[in-house]
């Protein structure tokens, strides 16, 4: 009789192995980290040859796409994820003519000395608007008993709208969450009407990706319903206590959608009680058959599920918050992960409708 054997590799961040440390009583770390490997950095003769690896598709050499000047920026990005990135802006830059995002500033948090010194700045700010509003609401009392306040409520009432962390926070030079998602959001509306693969399964890993960043900040689980042999949508169900919320991608086209849209549309009945929606992206080929437009009509005339066209809104700010999460796991953006879904969850620009479907509330705007 054969044995099974299991080999499991961990690949971490200096920085992430210290805290596992901490973390686990130290029969599992000693358990999991019986071999240890410490990964040189790559040199640029490497990090060259892997470029030449992913332009083989490209009939150009890396010398003919990018400048000396190119490739010496390129190279002097560390760690390797970095370079690789930086290769792919002047990509974007070389071929669509998609400017470089702009380096001069660093992206970064703010240090617990800056934030002091900030709020102190904003404290000694509301301290010089109340002195100005007392000095004024004594004059005018003494000047005349009908004067006119309005002035002063305005600036007591703006004043009232602001704390120091908001200040702190605000500014999209001090806020690292907020430069990448403008940076990166132009990026992909510059991107979005290039000719791509659109699959189920890459927009479901995208979800699921999502989701299970989501569950830092928020008590929900995640299953998958079971139809016998047939075949559904890629989907997932989003369990909330006794609500359950189904979200399925289904970009294929021809009987494959027929068949998949069927299937689901029978889950739907079968589950009265869930809410079901089926996302199809709005560059995908438009279903003309005559049965796969009547189930779409089923599905959207039953009171518990929802055809929707992901649009140009919908896909760019899907694709965001899908590239925010991957950029803070790779350390390409350096901030807490909680605290940037925390901000794109209560601030109205960077919010997605399918938030709801985790619980959380749309901010106003």
């Amino acid at each position: 009789m054969r044995k099974s054997y299991s080999l499991i590799i961990l690949n971490l961040f200096p920085d992430r192995w210290e805290k596992l440390q901490t973390t686990f009583d130290q029969s599992i770390i000693g358990r999991i980290s019986q071999y240890q490997i410490a990964l040189r950095q790559l040199t640029e003769g490497e990090i060259k040859a892997i470029l030449k690896v992913k332009m083989q598709t490209l009939d150009i050499s890396l010398e003919q796409l990018f400048t000396s000047e190119d490739l010496e920026d390129i190279l002097s990005k560390t760690p390797i994820r970095a370079a690789l990135n930086r290769a792919a802006k002047y990509y974007d830059l070389r071929v669509n003519n998609i400017p470089l995002p702009d380096e001069r500033k660093a992206i970064r948090e703010l240090d617990q000395n800056e934030k002091i010194e900030q709020q102190l700045k904003f404290l000694q700010q509301q301290q010089n608007t109340i002195i100005e509003v007392l000095n004024q609401l004594i004059q005018g009392t003494q000047l005349s008993k009908t004067a006119d306040f309005s002035t002063l409520q305005d600036k007591l009432s703006n004043l009232a709208k602001y704390s120091p962390s908001e200040n702190v926070n605000s500014s999209s030079s001090e806020n690292p969450v907020i430069e990448y998602l403008k940076q990166r959001r132009t990026e992909l509306e510059n991107k979005y009407h290039n000719a791509i693969i659109i699959s189920d399964s890459d927009d479901m890993g995208k979800l699921r990706n999502i989701a299970e960043a989501l569950t830092h900040i928020q008590s929900f689980k995640l299953t998958q319903y079971r139809f016998g042999k047939k075949v559904l949508p890629e989907h997932i169900v989003i369990e909330r206590g006794t609500k359950y919320h189904v979200m399925a991608f289904l970009e294929v086209s021809g009987t494959s959608f027929t068949t998949r849209i069927s299937n689901f549309n029978q889950l739907v009945i079968n589950n009265p009680n869930s809410q079901f929606i089926l996302i199809r992206d709005e560059r995908q080929e438009e279903i003309t058959g005559k049965v796969g437009r009547e189930r779409i009509k089923q599905l959207e005339n039953s009171t518990n599920g929802k055809f929707i066209l992901f649009n140009r809104q919908d896909r760019i700010l899907f694709d965001l918050i899908y590239d925010l999460i991957v950029s803070i796991y790779n350390k390409d953006l350096d901030v807490d992960l909680e605290t940037a879904l925390t901000f794109i969850t209560t601030h109205q620009e960077w919010y997605h409708w399918i938030f709801n479907k985790f619980g959380f509330t749309e901010p106003l705007s």
